[in-house]
C-alpha cells in the first residue's frame, strides 16, 4: 500500500492569480501612470538596458496593439504571451495535477540559455533600431 501526498494545488493557484493579476494590470493601467523609476543604465550610459521599453510593450499588447508593441520591444510581446501560457498552465495543473516527475538535469540550463539568448537578441534589435 503506497501513501501518496495530496496534490499540491496552492502553488499553481498562486501562479494563476499572479499571472491573471499581471494581465489585468496590463489591460487597465495607462502608460502615463506607470510607477517605475527611470532606468539607471539608460541614465548612466545613454543606451537602453535589455529591459527598457518592455513594460510599455506589455501594456500595448494587453490593449491589443500587437504590432506597435512588437516594434517597440519584441520581448514585451513574448512576455505577454508567456503570461497567458502560464495562466492556462497553472489553471490546468490546479484542476488536474499530474504526478511529480523528475526534471531532466539539463533542462534548467537549456531554458536559462534560451531565455538569455532571446533577451540578448531583443536588446540588439532595440539598439539597432535606435530606441532610447
Amino acid at each position: 500500500m503506497s501513501t501518496q501526498s495530496p496534490p499540491r494545488r496552492l502553488p499553481y493557484l498562486l501562479g494563476a492569480a499572479v499571472s491573471a493579476g499581471a494581465l489585468l494590470v496590463g489591460r487597465f493601467l495607462q502608460p502615463g501612470h506607470i510607477p517605475i523609476p527611470r532606468c539607471t543604465f539608460l541614465r548612466v550610459t545613454g543606451y537602453p538596458c535589455p529591459f527598457c521599453g518592455n513594460t510599455r510593450s506589455f501594456l500595448e499588447a494587453a490593449k491589443g496593439a500587437f504590432s506597435a508593441a512588437f516594434l517597440q520591444a519584441p520581448l514585451g510581446v513574448l512576455v505577454y504571451a508567456a503570461t497567458w501560457w502560464v495562466l492556462g498552465w497553472c489553471l490546468y495543473r490546479s484542476l488536474r495535477p499530474a504526478p511529480s516527475a523528475p526534471v531532466h538535469e539539463k533542462l534548467p540550463r537549456a531554458l536559462f540559455y534560451g531565455v538569455a539568448g532571446v533577451v540578448f537578441a531583443c536588446w540588439l534589435y532595440r539598439l539597432a533600431k535606435g530606441y532610447r
